[in-house]
């Protein structure tokens, strides 16, 4: 990325990028993409400018291209890892896999029993919380996690995680892991 190019349009650009590979669409045009986004054609033009390699006169805007230059500039270009909590340690494979197109990768699944110690073993980045067969402990699990080194918690549960200390983003699940990392490449720029 040659410039910021409407940082607060990046996030939205990465999902409608995402959403259109997995329908298969590999070109699109800026009247497209200006009618999904909700801005002006010459908008989108202007953004893409700041983008090398993902628009060529003649050919369209390049959806792949275009996915992972956002993506880079919203930190889903390296490999985070997760711990996922889950009520019976087991946890959505289609979730899992949706993931790794944002480059985290699930290490484990485990239930509250043995999510701290799991943590301890892995040091993940993102806790991922599916659910607790004791929902009352998810907070405090939450907090122990941070204090252990997690850097952001995706909750699917609504459990009140206020206090957790790092970003938390709450459920649609690929899309809140997106804006997760958003907020954790912010956070790692402002406090490296």
């Amino acid at each position: 990325m040659k410039k910021n190019a409407g940082p607060g349009r990046l996030p939205e650009y990465y999902k409608l990028m995402r959403s259109l590979l997995w329908q298969n669409v590999r070109r699109t045009s800026s009247g497209e993409l200006a009618a999904s986004l909700g801005v002006s054609p010459s908008t989108v033009r202007k953004d893409l400018e700041r983008f090398e390699g993902c628009s060529r006169s003649g050919y369209g805007i390049d959806v792949a291209a275009l996915f992972r230059s956002v993506g880079k500039s919203l930190g889903t270009g390296r490999v985070r890892n997760a711990v996922m909590l889950t009520e019976n340690g087991q946890g959505s494979e289609h979730s899992a896999s949706q993931f790794e197109l944002l480059g985290v990768m699930i290490a484990a699944r485990c239930d509250s029993d043995d999510v701290l110690e799991t943590i301890g073993s892995l040091k993940p980045e993102i806790l991922v919380i599916c659910g607790c067969s004791a929902p009352g402990q998810i907070p405090g699990i939450a907090s122990a996690a941070v204090r252990m080194g997690v850097r952001g918690i995706l909750d699917y549960t609504g459990s009140d995680l206020s206090g957790a200390g790092c970003p938390v983003a709450r459920v649609d699940p690929v899309g809140a892991m997106t804006d997760l990392i958003f907020q954790m490449t912010i956070n790692e720029k402002e406090n490296p």
